[in-house]
């Protein structure tokens, strides 16, 4: 979904398929709208290319991100259910199926809808996980850093930001007199206001990561800038998961891969490793397990939490 659609086609409404949605307090009386010569149907839930809006709930996307992790959940079931005739995915194979199949339901409209709500972002967060582990070979209980650091795949938190500010910098990019340009507008003259807006909420995504980034004001004017603030989304994520790795007592054959002196970059925290290719599915998933510390070992298990 992205805004210029949207913006164009704003004016071709008219019943039965156009309904009116109206955000914020409800009324004790709605309002009358006509179009053409019948009423406009007021409702507080609609489809709109493929986003679905509840207007009742604070998170007017709560129905998208739940319609979505469903539909994750599902091709996640799919591909591993053809294990039963294929026998094992390897990963390499396993990583290009969850970003054609599983990865375009969990970016739907990412751009749009921006992760404001982590009780609904930690939902696919765990659609990724679930996959990742399936993937390896690994137990739920294993650290969630090394399902991304072993097999390159960016984690969703940040991979919904990047994408955002892609759409961001396409946005800057409109001529003046374009639908989504002037909606952009108004989204950053909501911002100036200290009202509810899409770029506030990329500022509080931005600010509330696990190594905060700052949106300046050149930001939403420069698009040559927004390289650089996506260079510092990446560097939060690098920096984020290679400091879950160094402070684990458990990723000792982890801790020391990074050798160069240089600053850290996305790519050197984030690849597909060589050993994840070795021929034989048991044997990559027990080395798999070895290297990230997900073996059965006690060494490994009793640090597991017994209630869980």
């Amino acid at each position: 979904m992205h805004l210029d659609w949207c913006a164009q086609n704003f004016l071709a409404i008219g019943p039965p398929k156009s309904k009116g949605m109206i955000f914020g307090p409800i009324l004790s009386v709605f309002p009358t709208l006509v179009v053409g010569d019948e009423h406009l149907e007021f409702v507080d839930e609609f489809k709109y290319i493929g986003v679905t809006f509840k207007s009742t709930h604070q998170f007017v996307f709560t129905h998208h991100y739940i319609n979505k992790v469903s539909k994750a959940h599902n091709m996640v079931f799919a591909t591993f259910a053809m294990e039963s005739v294929i026998g094992t995915i390897p990963p390499h194979q396993g990583d290009q199926l969850y970003k054609s199949r599983t990865d375009p339901h969990l970016t739907f409209a990412c751009e749009v809808a921006i992760d404001v709500d982590d009780s609904f972002l930690a939902l696919l967060e765990d659609v990724q996980v679930l996959f990742l582990c399936r993937l390896l070979g690994l137990h739920k209980k294993s650290m969630c850093a090394v399902l991304f650091t072993e097999t390159g795949i960016t984690p969703i938190r940040y991979w919904h930001i990047i994408l955002a500010l892609q759409y961001l910098q396409y946005l800057l990019k409109l001529p003046a007199h374009h639908y989504a340009h002037a909606a952009f507008n108004d989204a950053c003259l909501l911002h100036v206001e200290k009202k509810p807006s899409w770029v506030g909420d990329i500022v509080f995504v931005l600010s509330h990561l696990q190594i905060s980034v700052m949106l300046k004001p050149v930001h939403l004017a420069n698009p040559d800038s927004i390289m650089d603030l996506i260079a510092d989304v990446e560097l939060s994520c690098a920096c984020a998961l290679q400091k879950d790795i160094n402070e684990s007592e458990k990723t000792v054959l982890l801790k020391k891969r990074i050798l160069t002196s240089c600053p850290l970059e996305l790519s050197d925290v984030l690849k597909y490793w060589h050993y994840l290719d070795v021929a034989v599915p048991a044997h990559c998933k027990v080395l798999t397990q070895l290297v990230t510390s997900c073996h059965m070992l006690a060494v490994n298990s009793l640090w597991w939490d017994p209630v869980q």
